[in-house]
């Protein structure tokens, strides 16, 4: 609540569908919304131009993004950085985000926890939608700190299914892991969260297994300049 009205401009890595970067772009904040799947960010757009909403919006890997100017906040929302293959991503990300921001900008973002990998990620679930069927299995790699998501999923096609397999991994991070990489991308933590007292509350979920980050981008102290050579 103390950032969004002090923020005019602000990104959305990970976008996905673009619920968050719309509602911003509705209070008339200058809006990025960059994910690298071209289905959702033509989706994005296709909203927006529904609503009649400006957003700009990137099609780029959130690795190593490069926005045309800095904002004043950085969201990472729904987990979006545990997409991540390899967890030796995190330090790239992290700079790339610095790189979007200036002196005193705003990252927020939230990430699942390796007790949310160990817990949670090895289940079969069953979802049925109006639109669609999926099962989702996950399994964990020997170190538990890598996760496969296995998804079957079943979509309408005129009177039959049509089956299309997907496969995804998660990477997770230790808490003193995240803020050693914050520190060396040069922001500084200003609140840490457990999504259990921040997010609506959801059955079956307990605490430890998400965290919400709030982090500034430090502000670098000009160096004196020496004394005058002769």
């Amino acid at each position: 609540r103390a950032v969004p009205p002090r923020a005019e401009s602000v990104c959305d890595v990970g976008c996905g569908n673009g619920d968050t970067a719309l509602d911003f772009a509705r209070r008339g904040l200058e809006v990025h919304a960059l994910d690298d799947s071209r289905v959702f960010c033509e989706a994005v757009r296709a909203r927006a131009r529904r609503e009649a909403l400006h957003v700009n919006v990137h099609c780029d890997d959130m690795r190593d993004f490069r926005l045309p100017r800095p904002v004043d906040l950085v969201l990472a929302e729904f987990a979006s950085l545990n997409n991540l293959a390899d967890r030796r991503d995190l330090p790239r990300v992290l700079h790339a985000v610095a790189r979007a921001l200036p002196d005193g900008g705003w990252f927020c973002f939230d990430v699942n926890t390796p007790r949310s990998l160990r817990t949670e990620y090895p289940q079969t679930f069953w979802v049925e939608h109006s639109k669609f069927k999926l099962v989702q299995h996950g399994s964990l790699d020997t170190d538990k700190r890598r996760a496969r998501l296995d998804f079957e999923w079943f979509v309408p096609a005129e009177r039959l299914w049509r089956h299309v397999r997907e496969t995804l991994w998660h990477v997770c991070w230790t808490d003193a892991e995240i803020r050693q990489a914050l520190r060396r991308a040069g922001f500084e933590l200003v609140r840490h969260f457990d999504g259990f007292d921040v997010r609506p509350t959801m059955p079956g979920v307990t605490r430890g297994t998400d965290a919400y980050y709030l982090a500034r981008k430090r502000k670098r102290i000009p160096k004196r300049a020496g004394p005058r050579q002769r």
